[in-house]
């Protein structure tokens, strides 16, 4: 048996015009408290699902799952999940997907062992270390991981620092994400459902943003970055180790031969002294890597 404590849903929605020409909101709840079967779950939770109040939406028995960057990616995995195909039956994804670096977490453990080691926080097991977060202030826990990613170099991220994981370590009913995206999309047995997947042609010009002051240096100082950190960066998040081989291994080294070309492509394209063609290349280079994947 397995305890429901709380599980609710609200539907807000137009249900009828006023006399002043404005929508009437209308807030529908749905909350219990009871004991289901483990196999029950689902159905609980699909009652409390849109189909369950699509009388609300024009009647319409067709939902589209629509995502924006992490959300787009949410949303393929919901695509590719057995447990939630049968809930939509459209898709369209905007700036992302499931197959973006980002969009998996592959070193959970060791970022959460790091952020509680920054806390002061037991973490000779699991049980303790997750005990410990829980008792934490909420701003407290914000702190540290702003200086954990900021010491990310530290404990370099091959995907995402905190997101989703392949889950199959447990039971098969309670799995989201089994396997890596990639092998999931491989299979026949993938949804046949309309998709729409669209991006920007600048989606990468949030990483000025993040790229702290780079935007204002000089061309020479964008470059040394562009190369030196930008580049080696993007491999990492792709999981390729960022270790230039010695002299005598150069010919065969893959990631040597990436960084290059990426080089060639990017950097030395650009005219020496036009600051602004780099810049241009670099949120051009950063949104194919990260929304584009």
């Amino acid at each position: 048996m397995r305890s429901i404590q709380e599980d609710e849903c609200r539907d807000v929605f137009n249900d009828q015009e006023t006399s002043k020409g404005q929508g009437k909101r209308s807030v529908h709840r749905c909350s219990r408290q009871e004991k289901v079967e483990e196999d029950e779950v689902d159905e609980d939770h699909h009652r409390c699902y849109p189909q369950g109040k699509i009388q609300k939406f024009r009647k319409s028995a067709k939902i589209t799952l629509l995502g924006h960057s992490a959300g787009a990616a949410s949303a393929m995995h919901h695509f590719l999940s057995g447990r939630s195909t049968r809930l939509f039956s459209r898709m369209i994804l905007m700036s992302g997907t499931a197959l973006a670096p980002w969009a998996l977490s592959k070193q959970p453990r060791d970022f959460a062992m790091d952020l509680g080691r920054r806390l002061s926080c037991q973490t000779e097991t699991s049980v303790s270390l997750l005990r410990c977060l829980r008792e934490r202030d909420a701003n407290e826990i914000l702190v540290a991981f702003g200086r954990q990613k900021m010491a990310s170099s530290d404990l370099p991220a091959n995907g995402a620092m905190y997101g989703p994981v392949v889950d199959k370590f447990l039971p098969p009913a309670q799995q989201m994400v089994p396997e890596d995206p990639h092998e999931s999309l491989m299979k026949a047995t993938v949804p046949r459902i309309p998709v729409i997947i669209g991006g920007t042609g600048d989606e990468g010009v949030i990483a000025l943003y993040y790229y702290n002051g780079i935007p204002q240096g000089t061309f020479a100082e964008i470059k040394a970055f562009f190369v030196n950190s930008a580049i080696p960066q993007m491999l990492r998040q792709y999981g390729f180790v960022d270790q230039l081989p010695a002299a005598a291994d150069r010919g065969s080294s893959n990631v040597l031969v990436l960084r290059e070309l990426l080089e060639y492509l990017y950097v030395q394209r650009v005219a020496q002294g036009d600051k602004a063609g780099l810049l241009r290349m670099l949120v051009k280079v950063r949104g194919r890597a990260t929304a584009h994947a």
